[in-house]
Formats: C-alpha cells, sequence, structure tokens
C-alpha cells in the first residue's frame, strides 16, 4: 500500500531492498502518470504551413522590341538632341546612397540584375554580399508587374545587357577647342565637322549644356539597311549565315582640367561594344528580392556582336546626350567622377579656379578593367532608362497586363506583334518595322512587357501534433486504461472483503479492540461506516507493567504514550 504514488513506489523499492516483477511493473505504470501528463501538454506545437500557388508575371523586356517601340513610340522619338524625359532617372540612380548602389534593389524597388563573368548553360550561383555598384549591369533595375508584396515568391527574368572592353587610355595635350586636330585624334560618326556650332564639349544644340567627355563610333550609323540591326533583331538569312559582324568601336575622350591657352589633358579610349544575353533567378520574400543564380540564356541565341546602338537613331542621340546629362561648368561632371570612384565622388563641383581645381578626375591612372567595367555599368542604365522612363516612375497598374502588351519573351517580343508568318527571324527590319509601328503605336501600353511564372508561397502559423509526444500519450492512455480493465475484473473475481488501505483494517480480529463480534465480511469503508461513532485510540494497553505495548484499541484500560518509557 505503499505503492499509491510516484514517489512511493520509488521509495518503497529502496525500502524494501530489492526489486521484484511486481516492483518493476509499478514502477512502469507510475511513469506513465508524469509522462501522460506531460505528453498532453506538449501534444500541440506552433509550426508554419505554406501554401505555394503559380502567378505569371509581367517585366520590361530588352530584347529587340523595347529598343524599336522607344523608337517609335517613346523616348527617341524627341528631335532636340538631348533625352529630357531620362535625365533626371539618370541623376537619381547615380546620386543615390552608395547603401542604394549595393543593395539588390535599386531607389524605386526594381531588382537589379547581378555582373557575373564566364558565364555558361549552368547555374551559378550569386555572391551573397556585393561589394561594388559595379557587380551590378545597371544600377537600375527590371521593373517587375503583378508581385503580390505580401507573400514569398519566385521567378527567372531574360535580359540582355551592353558588354564593354577597353584598351588602355592614350593622353595628349591639346586645346580643348581645336577642332581640326580634335577630329583627327577622335574621329568617328557621332561627331563630324567639329565646329563652335557643332561641339563635343557643349553647343546650342543641346541647351548649352558642357560636357567633360564626349563619344564616338567608328562603324557608319544606318536605319538597318547594312544588316547589323537586322541581326540584333535575330535576323536569320541563309544566304550570309557565315558572316560576321564586327563589334562596334566605342571611342571616350575626356579632358582633364584647364590649362593655359585654353589646353588640356585628353584623355583617349577606345572599347568594344557588344551584348549579352542571360537569365536570372530571383527570389522574394514579401516584398524584398535579390538575384540568387545566373546562367546564359538558352533561349535568346542572338549574335552578341551587335547591339542597339547598331541604329542611327539610339545611337546619335544616346551616345550624344549620354555625356551632357549635367551642364558642368567647373571640374569633371558626376558621371566621369563615378567612372573615377563609384563610390565616393563629388556632388558638386569645387568652386576654385578652373586651373587648380580639384574636381577634376584622371580616368587614365584607372586599370583599364575598372574603367571598362564601370562604363558598362552606367552605359546599361542610361540605355535601360531610354527604353521605358516611365517604367520607374510608379503607379503602374498591377493586375492589368494588357497594359504592358502582349504575352511574349524578350526575344520574341517583336513577333508578337507581327502577322503570324512574319518573324524577326525570316524578314528585315525594313519590312517588319511598318506592321510592329501600327501594332503598337496607338496600343496605349506603358512599355513592352516580357512574360514570366512566378511561384509564389504564404506562410501560415498553425498548430500540429507532435507524433513523439502523441505516441507516449497513447501508450499512457492505453497503460492506465488497461490497468482499470484489470482492476474491475480483479475485483469482480476477488471473494475477500476489501480492507487494505482503511483504517478499519486494524480493527478486524483485534483484541484490544471492544466492539460487537462479527463483520469479517464487511469492506474496509462498509466497517468504518459502522463505526464511525466509535473512539479509537493508539495507546499503552499495557499500562501497569515495566514494559508498555502499543496497540490500536478501543474500550480497554490505555495509558498515554509517554517519552523515555519503554515498549515492546
Amino acid at each position: 500500500m505503499a505503492s499509491q504514488s510516484v514517489w512511493g513506489t520509488v521509495e518503497s523499492q529502496f525500502l524494501m531492498r530489492r526489486l521484484t516483477f511486481v516492483g518493476a511493473n509499478l514502477l512502469f505504470l507510475w511513469t506513465m502518470s508524469p509522462l501522460g501528463g506531460q505528453a498532453s501538454l506538449r501534444l500541440l506545437e506552433r509550426s508554419s504551413s505554406t501554401a505555394e500557388s503559380f502567378l505569371p508575371l509581367r517585366y520590361l523586356s530588352t530584347g529587340p522590341g523595347s529598343a524599336v517601340w522607344a523608337m517609335t513610340s517613346g523616348t527617341y522619338v524627341e528631335n532636340d538632341g538631348s533625352l529630357t524625359q531620362v535625365e533626371p532617372l539618370y541623376a537619381a540612380a547615380l546620386f543615390g546612397s552608395e547603401q542604394v548602389k549595393k543593395a539588390s534593389e535599386d531607389t524605386w524597388g526594381n531588382v537589379k540584375i547581378p555582373f557575373m563573368n564566364d558565364l555558361n548553360a549552368s547555374w551559378t550561383a550569386v555572391p551573397a554580399n556585393i561589394a561594388r555598384p559595379e557587380d551590378y549591369r545597371a544600377l537600375v533595375g527590371i521593373p517587375v508587374i503583378g508581385r503580390p508584396t505580401n507573400r514569398d515568391g519566385s521567378f527567372n527574368l531574360e535580359t540582355s545587357h551592353l558588354t564593354v572592353e577597353c584598351r588602355p587610355f592614350q593622353s595628349t595635350v591639346l586645346g580643348m577647342y581645336n577642332y581640326t586636330e580634335l577630329q583627327k585624334l577622335v574621329p568617328g560618326q557621332i561627331w563630324q565637322n567639329m565646329s563652335d556650332d557643332n561641339s563635343p564639349w557643349g553647343d546650342k544644340g543641346t541647351g548649352g549644356k558642357a560636357a567633360t567627355f564626349f563619344l564616338q563610333t567608328d562603324l557608319p550609323l544606318s536605319q538597318g539597311e547594312d544588316g547589323r540591326f537586322d541581326a540584333y533583331a535575330g535576323y536569320v538569312n541563309t544566304s550570309s549565315n557565315g558572316q560576321v559582324y564586327p563589334k562596334r568601336q566605342i571611342t571616350y575622350a575626356s579632358a582633364v582640367g584647364y590649362e593655359p591657352l585654353g589646353n588640356t589633358t585628353l584623355n583617349i579610349a577606345n572599347c568594344s561594344l557588344g551584348q549579352v544575353h542571360i537569365e536570372t533567378m530571383i527570389n522574394c520574400e514579401m516584398d524584398s528580392c535579390a538575384a540568387v543564380r545566373q546562367r546564359r540564356s538558352l533561349q535568346d541565341l542572338r549574335n552578341e556582336n551587335v547591339t542597339p546602338f547598331d541604329h542611327t537613331l539610339i545611337a546619335q542621340l544616346a551616345l550624344t546626350a549620354f555625356p551632357k546629362t549635367f551642364g558642368w561648368s567647373r571640374g569633371s561632371n558626376p558621371t566621369e567622377q563615378f567612372l573615377f570612384n563609384a563610390t565616393a565622388f563629388q556632388f558638386v563641383s569645387p568652386t576654385s579656379n578652373l586651373g587648380d581645381n580639384s574636381g577634376w578626375v584622371d580616368l587614365a591612372s584607372l586599370s583599364t578593367d575598372v574603367f571598362a567595367k564601370r562604363l558598362s555599368l552606367l552605359l546599361n542604365t542610361y540605355y535601360q532608362l531610354t527604353i521605358a522612363p516611365n517604367a520607374y516612375l510608379g503607379n503602374l497598374p498591377q493586375n492589368n497586363y494588357s497594359a504592358f502588351g502582349l504575352d511574349t519573351e524578350p526575344v520574341n517580343d517583336v513577333n508578337v506583334y507581327l502577322p503570324s508568318n512574319v518573324t524577326t527571324a525570316n524578314t528585315t527590319f525594313v519590312d517588319w518595322y511598318s506592321p510592329f509601328q501600327e501594332e503598337t503605336y496607338s496600343s496605349g501600353i506603358y512599355f513592352i512587357g516580357a512574360t514570366t511564372n512566378s511561384t509564389v508561397s504564404q506562410t501560415h502559423a498553425v498548430f500540429v501534433c507532435n507524433f513523439a509526444w502523441l505516441g507516449l500519450l497513447l501508450a499512457a492512455a492505453v497503460a492506465i486504461f488497461t490497468t482499470g480493465v484489470t482492476s474491475l475484473m480483479l475485483k469482480w473475481r476477488t471473494l475477500g472483503p476489501e480492507m487494505f488501505g482503511f483504517v478499519t483494517s486494524m480493527t478486524y480480529e483485534n483484541q484490544y479492540v471492544k466492539i460487537p463480534d462479527g463483520g469479517s465480511m464487511l469492506n474496509g469503508m462498509e466497517r468504518a461506516r459502522l463505526l464511525k461513532d466509535v473512539e479509537f485510540y493508539v495507546g499503552d494497553v499495557s499500562g501497569n507493567e515495566d514494559v508498555g505495548h502499543i496497540a490500536f484499541a478501543a474500550g480497554v484500560p490505555l495509558r498515554k504514550l509517554e517519552r523515555g518509557r519503554l515498549y515492546c
């Protein structure tokens, strides 16, 4: 009867100094009590459940369709020699904080595409911590339409970007406005017949803005007749499949300071211009997105030696307006200051004398690779803004996909607007330009959008069952239930009275208890009910003896127990 509690069961085994089969089973049964109690408390625990769904998205296409749409309906329809829509956006991107320039998203929350060399058809992980702005393809990201910002998601973007490779700078001192000598040193197709009225350093044609550098290109500028823009759009001419188009050469000419007689140090770098087609995997956590993996595009296999700058409208406007984004009078302009130091450059040129101005930067001191990478970054930024500046102004309809054109991929972003039997692969630009313009000019779309499929997931807090504790609870419940059923069966089969565990069990056949005879078949509780008014004592029934005897007694002479007296 010492095993009516957990501790009593354990204690009795120590006090008896032996462990029997019955004792071991009692220990096992009693351990079910605390374990079962804890199991019921730990049966449920907090967890999360993620529900996935698939959602189509639209994003800014960087394919040939966007370039032609910008020429027919967008930025390049301006004819004043500048791209005024682009200037504030480019300045905002250039003057953004260092934190934003290194972040995975631009100022407007668009995910940026990382710059990774030696990509192939296999996925390559994007470094977690990008340390420099030039480790991205552009300072601005790719606008994505329709992505829920209250859920996680992932999707892939197909994009094309300009690439720049440069040779070392060559430096010379000459009169800044010695146009005859300047044109000999920096010949090209953009600035021809240089003069005060046609000056690469600034003239009336560009609103009087001054520039500290200008760009030239070697190959003739055309409207597509030379086949280069056809190749850019994906044209495949079976009769000239072996034709190799060389990369367009871009000459960068930078002035460093004003010296006596108007002389300046002219730094000249010759660079080749190409493009690369890549696929980037994007992961988003709620409203924050970042590129995680990248590879060469498996779909866009267009010639990488030709670019949108192989059309005269884009080349003439962009290469002229880009250097003159800022009207700068003292020191190198912000574009060149960024090229010199991408993380710390002066926002306002110092107000010192022209010749002593510390705002001038010497780009010839940069390594060729660093200069080429930063120039590529800024050219991509500027060009990407020119194809759809309104994509970065916000307030775009997120659920009206028709506002961004037809469902397409960048490599085919022209074909979906052409008759079914006409594609850029089998038709020249001269022939498909008009049908494309007619289809898109009055469509009212914000920009040429490409389509991608996203996996969107939403996580909910839920309660889940801990099956280990559930198993323990079931084991305890089964053990207790089995013990209860067994107890009932044994009680039913037991003929003797239930006297163990009752105080009245000490009254059975007790010679020191003077009560009426009989009642040996009464249970302990029945006997206690009959004896409820009888007073019992634990006392000395041999009070007259030298050695006393302690007994549970009633109705006999008793002596109180005394400290110091002997009892047997």
